[in-house]
């Protein structure tokens, strides 16, 4: 896919024609919906020091601060579950290498009104999700996006890969969940984008290609808040990614995507990454 709209690896944002533009390290220049925008290659995410991955976004499209996308490695005080950061902040090659056990955690401890909202299929919000990434091992089930634990009632929502296949998933009691039908490949790098309209019972997945697959479904209705947010497991112990794997980026916004705006955040990653997420 070729880049034309995005971001420099450090941070300089490109119009249309390929011409520098006014700085901004988020992707909300790229797309207006963008909430959280957590990235292990921009210095101003992650410097490769201390504990917290710091969203990007300085004006989340909810309305919500900055720092409620905040992120943790791990629970933000034992060394044991940090994913450990690798290489150079600021550097496309940059990326946090995880070993089994480790974790990323909203820091704030609490939900954002957005995202307990995106649990609720009756009067909840439509949203998108971003994942770059690459997996050494992609055997059983691994959570990328853990909206809490099993045992809460309908407790959305979980974005995961079982056997190297990504879903969608309402949890809980009444759980379901919708796959992309797209198997991964191990030690390959790639971006990962997941958009759910609950008025249209619809989820769109985007792996590795500017074009949607599409899935139709009906959820059971719930109207219950999700629980605190985690990213790569962190509230089911034995679901994390597993030893070897890579995370580049976690993204977040509060709208269905298309495969124009798709395409928008995929220019802007691969250009920022320094790879091809859509050959």
């Amino acid at each position: 896919m070729l880049c034309r709209v995005g971001y420099g690896v450090r941070g300089e944002f490109f119009g249309t024609g390929g011409e520098p533009g006014p700085t901004d390290p988020s992707l909300k220049a790229v797309l207006s919906s963008t909430v959280a925008d957590l990235d292990a290659t921009m210095a101003a995410s992650y410097g490769g020091s201390g504990t917290t991955w710091a969203n990007l976004v300085a004006a989340p499209a909810d309305g919500s601060a900055q720092t409620a996308y905040d992120f943790y490695r791990g629970d933000g005080a034992t060394g044991t579950t940090y994913p450990t950061f690798t290489g150079t902040a600021g550097d496309a090659a940059a990326y946090f290498a995880l070993d089994g056990g480790d974790y990323f955690r909203l820091a704030s401890g609490a939900n954002t009104a957005f995202l307990q909202n995106i649990s609720k299929t009756t009067g909840g919000a439509d949203f998108w999700l971003g994942f770059a990434l690459r997996g050494a091992d992609w055997s059983g089930v691994q959570r990328l996006f853990n909206g809490g634990p099993d045992s809460a009632p309908a407790g959305w929502c979980s974005a995961y890969v079982n056997g190297g296949v990504v879903y969608l998933a309402q949890r809980g009691a009444s759980a379901a969940s919708v796959s992309s039908g797209v198997t991964l490949s191990t030690n390959t790098d790639y971006l990962i984008l997941i958009s759910h309209s609950h008025a249209n019972n619809r989820t769109r997945f985007w792996i590795n290609s500017a074009t949607a697959v599409s899935v139709t479904h009906t959820f059971s209705t719930n109207t219950s808040a999700m629980p605190l947010m985690a990213a790569y497991a962190e509230t089911d112990a034995g679901f994390a990614l597993k030893n070897g794997a890579r995370v580049y980026g976690l993204y977040i916004g509060n709208e269905d995507l298309d495969n124009t705006k798709a395409a928008a955040l995929i220019n802007a990653l691969e250009t920022r990454h320094g790879r091809n997420y859509a050959p």
